[in-house]
Formats: C-alpha cells, structure tokens, sequence
C-alpha cells in the first residue's frame, strides 16, 4: 500500500470528474459530504434496466467509473469545494488480466479480489492510496510493489502528481 499526497488538486479532480482517465476502474463505493452526505454503492442493480447494458463487463458486480462519474461530479460542483469527498476504485477485470500478465506474477486472475485506488479529500488535501485485495494469503508482496509502482507511473503519466 501506497500513500501518495496529491499537490495540484484542481486538476486532479478535474481529471477525476471531466476526462476518460479514470474509466478504466469501477467504482466500488464513495461518499461525499456537501450539504449533506451523500453515500454512494456502486454495485449494479441489473434489476433497473429492460436488457443489461454492461452486460459484457463480466462477473464483477460494479459500474464503471465513467457511468458514475457525471453523477458524482453533480454532487460536487458548484463554488464551494465538498467537506470531505471519498471515493475507493478497482481496476476492470481486463486490465487486472493485463497488469497481471505483464507483470509475470505467480498469481491467477481469480486470487486477486481487486487491484484498488483509494481517493480521500477533506480539509484541504487530497491522497491517493493504492492497495490490493487478494483471496489467497501469501508473505510475497511483490504484487503489491508493483500496483503501488503502477499506480505512481499511472498518475505520473497523467500529470496528477
């Protein structure tokens, strides 16, 4: 796990809430505190729609990001930034195969729960801090090093910190 204290969050959160950056994750759960707080669950509720529309997206019970994510944003705008703002995203089945395969860990798909970004604001700062989920119990966490690294080269990458 890895704590990284993001400077410039303007453009983090606008990076967040107006671009595609983020849309390779689903959103697990947030919440965020405005005038009220607002909590957010983002396992999908097949039950609503006539035909599934991310019925292709596989097992994992999440929306993604970018479906969420302009309704989320509704709930922050405005001129006064939230109270406190927390929001925990998993990387989509695909790219966890990706990083997985690229990566050459001893691990199988199915034993990694989630590979997650865990995103807090409150009083003025904003961490990012990466973490991962697996269904089996190992010592080595060599696949945790290198999420933490991928989750650096991935915010690097995108000028976020």
């Amino acid at each position: 796990m890895h704590s990284i204290e993001i400077q410039d969050i303007r453009t983090f959160m606008g990076k967040l809430f107006t671009t595609e950056c983020f849309d390779s994750f689903l959103a697990v759960e947030g919440d965020v505190t405005t005038f009220c707080r607002f909590k957010i669950d983002g396992t999908r509720m097949q039950d609503f729609f006539d035909t599934d529309p991310l019925a292709g997206s596989g097992a994992d019970p999440f929306v993604p990001w970018g479906l969420l994510r302009p309704r989320f944003f509704a709930l922050i705008k405005g001129k006064r930034s939230p109270l406190s703002l927390r929001l925990t995203l998993k990387l989509n089945r695909e790219d966890t195969i990706a990083f997985l395969n690229g990566s050459h860990l001893p691990l199988k798909a199915e034993e990694v729960s989630g590979l997650l970004l865990n995103i807090h604001f409150s009083s003025h700062s904003l961490t990012v801090t990466s973490g991962i989920s697996l269904t089996v119990f190992t010592l080595d966490k060599s696949a945790e090093h290198l999420w933490d690294d991928y989750v650096c080269a991935f915010l690097k990458k995108n000028l976020l910190c």
